[in-house]
């Protein structure tokens, strides 16, 4: 039987998820998903834990540019001192290659809030989701929503979102 060679690119690819997945294994993340998988909740389609799971991750790098751009997080005493202010949300119903996801995208009340994560206008989420990632960044506290060196070039600034152009 005839063995295939494996790109060094592939093989790093592998360990990091490996070492991951090791990590989450170890420190209890996934027992509660485990147990629901082995109660049967299905993985996908519309009561699927990934959809749940990609909502969950989207909303809270949506929050999180949202918090860049006004100024202050969710419930800040001082809100009233900033110019903006967070205004609600509103719905938007993206499809991905694991089923339709209801989101709730925040809004700032001078209607100048501009996600990147999910673009205005944008419905579908296309085989970025697989590589979607949200990196603690910075002392700010501030999140970067890094989509891919190949979708956003890298540009990623400390205690800010991803910046550069949508693929």
């Amino acid at each position: 039987m005839e063995t295939m060679a494996i790109s060094p690119e592939r093989a790093e690819r592998r360990r990091r998820q490996e070492e991951l997945a090791d990590r989450l294994k170890a420190s209890g993340a996934l027992d509660e998903i485990f147990a629901k998988i082995d109660a049967g909740e299905p993985l996908t389609g519309e009561q699927g834990l990934l959809g749940g799971m990609l909502r969950a991750a989207l909303e809270r790098g949506l929050d999180a540019e949202l918090t860049e751009h006004v100024g202050y997080g969710r419930g800040d005493p001082e809100a009233s001192r900033f110019e903006n202010s967070r205004n609600g949300t509103s719905a938007k119903t993206v499809a991905t290659e694991i089923g339709d996801i209801e989101l709730a995208v925040p809004r700032d009340r001078n209607g100048t809030f501009t996600p990147m994560l999910v673009p205005k206008g944008q419905r579908r989420l296309g085989a970025w989701v697989r590589t979607f990632r949200l990196t603690r960044r910075g002392e700010s506290g501030g999140w970067c929503g890094a989509l891919g060196e190949s979708v956003h070039d890298g540009d990623c600034w400390p205690g800010g979102p991803v910046r550069g152009r949508v693929g």
